[in-house]
């Protein structure tokens, strides 16, 4: 058997370390099976290509470049990702983001337990936290490899693609688009069962970044934005007044740079929040990560009540 990981590089300035928290957690994997590393670097500065050239199970994948961003640009890479790591032979497909991990050296025997367990094709963080419904979230997924030869299954449908029928799924479930949510629509399509994998937190510093997902995975959430604004955050002016440039030629590409030029004039208080939030889970998972994860475990306030 062998496992085909996929993953989309990118790391924004100053977060850094996340890489090689990352890197570190994946090269104490456990060989069940066979695995790679399937890996897209187009928009990774130069100085952390090394990094990944030095582990012997990273595969570095040439992809055209895309002019797509944030979840779009993810979905394509990944689609790109699976097909690349079917044709090398992979009997399952999992992702991970750049800011996650496992926090289980035998993360893939665990998971392909699951699925026989359960009966399923493949098992997926979803954060219901963030309003997902039936979003297999790439922060973590593990499915049968054999569900992607079918052309329907993909992690991202572009807008101009997208059937009445995926948007009626979305609407029904009240399932924002995100990347994974193409990959939900089919397995809910064609019956197909997967094993939810839900944030486990007993201690929360923020309610989406600094997640446990089923005492498997670790996700930090975050490391790559330019901005600290979630889903449920709510929009903010700066997406109002750049939002009729998705509906125009040429100037939709330059949507994202005039919201983040915007935004960098004005940070409204929950940004600020919520960086104050992310700070203080870097601090923890830099000066005593082991127990950062006690923490969110509760098992920190356990311990000093029995003391």
């Amino acid at each position: 058997m062998k496992l085909g990981i996929l993953v989309v590089y990118l790391v924004s300035t100053g977060n850094e370390w996340v890489l090689d928290k990352h890197l570190k957690h994946l090269s104490q994997t456990q060989k069940f099976m066979k695995f790679n590393v399937y890996a897209v670097i187009n928009r990774l500065p130069a100085r952390f290509h090394s990094a990944l050239r030095s582990h012997d199970f990273i595969k570095i994948v040439d992809l055209p470049a895309s002019e797509e961003r944030e979840s779009a640009e993810h979905g394509t890479y990944l689609d790109m990702l699976a097909a690349f790591a079917i044709a090398d032979g992979c009997d399952y497909i999992s992702t991970f983001d750049v800011d996650s991990w496992p926090l289980r050296d035998d993360w893939i025997e665990v998971a392909h337990n699951l699925l026989a367990k359960c009966g399923a094709v493949g098992a997926s963080v979803l954060r219901t936290e963030n309003g997902d419904t039936v979003l297999p979230h790439p922060s973590f997924s593990f499915f049968e490899s054999k569900i992607f030869r079918d052309h329907q299954c993909r992690y991202w449908i572009p807008e101009n693609e997208r059937s009445n029928e995926f948007n009626s799924f979305l609407l029904r479930h009240k399932q924002p688009h995100d990347t994974g949510a193409a990959i939900g629509f089919f397995l809910d399509k064609f019956g197909m069962k997967w094993t939810r994998l839900t944030r486990t937190n007993l201690v929360n510093y923020h309610y989406l970044m600094g997640g446990l997902y089923g005492e498997l995975i670790f996700h930090l959430g975050a490391s790559s934005r330019t901005d600290m604004l979630f889903r449920k955050d709510g929009g903010t002016w700066a997406t109002h007044v750049t939002q009729p440039m998705a509906s125009i030629p040429i100037l939709w590409k330059y949507k994202l740079a005039a919201q983040a030029f915007l935004t960098s004039c004005y940070q409204p208080p929950v940004c600020r929040r919520n960086q104050r939030a992310f700070d203080a889970i870097a601090k923890r998972l830099k000066t005593d990560e082991d127990g950062f994860y006690r923490e969110l475990r509760g098992q920190t306030a356990m311990l000093s009540s029995a003391a």
